[in-house]
């Protein structure tokens, strides 16, 4: 009996040294990467390091420390194990894409004052910064003025303001590609995680990546994307918020992506999917200067050079969304299709919803709002139960109202024209989708 209990407590102390040991702990105050990093006290101090380290079906804990990480994490391989995913938590912690450079390093040319960065991709936005605020950006090398940076492609060039010397700013430079970067992961929950002021991506996946789960995440004010997949990626994202980047989401080629609950605002285009098959259910989509874009996508590498497979004409599957701004909220390019459910799309001054030639659009029990609801373009729109207003359409350069519409189109026959109602600046159900228990708007 004795012996049987010593063997028990023998295999519970290896088990539990073997949960322990899956575990590592990334700390950049702290943290040493001398250290095995299997402990918050013992945690090595690089994302590099702790990369290193991990093994399949185990977790890499990034602690906040209220600093951020100026290091960007890359993430390679098959991580999961026996049908558990690795799990990356980063607690809210924050990878800054921003990096110090030296006054000393600045030489004078041109009437200005030039750090040499390197070349960097025309995907790149690189920005200078002094203190952790941007500075003011000339979109010309001519038009550069005190207080104002220009990028030249391989560096910065910059005029102090009126009675200021370079020693009187505290550089730093996005300058180094995207802060989180999947490169072929596999069968990985990454989670609580800040990615801001990158150059290229907040987060971004390339290659034959699968079975990535991305949950409450923020990419903000990058240079290109709040968070892109490339190639063949398959990925969900919930929960997560994308603002003040040049795209907030960027999908293309083959990807296949999922977004549930997820907010994307103040960027210069909300949302652009280009090729690949995509979803967005309960999002809110706002205040871009577009909101969202669905065009034809290009053909990759591996994937080969033609771009007439299907998967390459761009399709996206929208329920219970809320698209709304100022310009187009919605644009389907040539090939591309949206599929557009309970829904609500509003444009304040412009066009709600914009069809090119050869798209196509089936939609369902959504309102559509807009200075122009609806322009279609030698494109094809099937569905029903609509609420369009106000009562005006555009078919190939042609104005029509409702009625016109309908027999244009040979659809939408119990779809309406009439004033959306609201409560508490909700949009609730609207009467004629009363008619069927099966629709409902569903917007919050």
């Amino acid at each position: 009996m004795k012996y049987t209990k010593s063997l028990g407590i023998i295999a519970s102390v290896f088990c539990a040294f073997s949960v322990i040991a899956t575990e590592i702990h990334v700390n950049n105050l702290k943290g040493d990467d001398a250290n095995n990093g299997t402990t918050p006290s013992s945690a090595v101090a690089t994302f590099a390091r702790a990369m290193k380290l991990v093994q399949p079906g185990g977790k890499l804990n990034i602690a906040n420390t209220g600093t951020p990480y100026y290091e960007r994490l890359i993430i390679r391989g098959d991580l999961g194990k026996d049908g558990n995913d690795f799990i990356i938590d980063g607690n809210n912690a924050i990878i800054s894409g921003l990096r110090p450079l030296a006054t000393n390093k600045f030489i004078e040319r041109d009437r200005a004052f030039f750090i040499a960065i390197g070349k960097r991709g025309s995907h790149m936005n690189p920005k200078l910064f002094t203190g952790g605020r941007v500075l003011p950006e000339a979109t010309k090398r001519e038009e550069l003025k005190p207080g104002k940076f220009f990028w030249a492609g391989d560096g910065f060039y910059f005029i102090p303001e009126a009675g200021k010397t370079l020693a009187d700013y505290k550089f730093q430079g996005s300058i180094e590609d995207s802060g989180v970067a999947f490169i072929g992961g596999k069968n990985i929950l990454l989670r609580n995680l800040i990615s801001e002021h990158n150059p290229n991506d907040g987060f971004n996946l390339h290659g034959s990546c699968y079975g990535i789960t991305v949950e409450n995440v923020v990419g903000r004010n990058n240079g290109d994307d709040g968070f892109s997949a490339h190639a063949d990626v398959e990925v969900q994202v919930k929960n997560s918020v994308f603002h003040g980047n040049t795209y907030g989401i960027e999908d293309v080629h083959a990807s296949v992506t999922a977004y549930r609950n997820v907010k994307i605002y103040g960027n210069r285009t909300g949302i652009h999917f280009s090729g690949g098959i995509h979803q967005l259910i309960n999002c809110e989509i706002k205040d871009n200067s577009i909101q969202l874009v669905i065009d034809p996508g290009t053909a990759f590498s591996y994937l080969g050079t033609s771009r007439e497979p299907a998967i390459f004409a761009g399709k996206c599957f929208v329920k219970n969304t809320r698209i709304s701004g100022n310009g187009t909220a919605v644009r389907i390019g040539s090939r591309a299709s949206l599929t557009l459910i309970s829904s609500d799309v509003l444009s304040e001054k412009g066009t709600a919803l914009e069809l090119f030639s050869g798209s196509e659009l089936f939609i369902l029990a959504s309102v559509v709002r807009g200075a122009l609801p609806l322009q279609i373009n030698k494109a094809k729109i099937f569905g029903d139960k609509n609420l369009f207003f106000p009562n005006k359409f555009r078919i190939d350069g042609t104005d029509l109202n409702l009625e016109k519409f309908k027999k244009a189109t040979s659809g939408n026959a119990e779809s309406f024209s009439e004033t959306p109602r609201y409560k508490d600046g909700i949009l609730i159900q609207q009467p004629f989708m009363q008619k069927s228990p099966r629709i409902s708007l569903g917007v919050n």
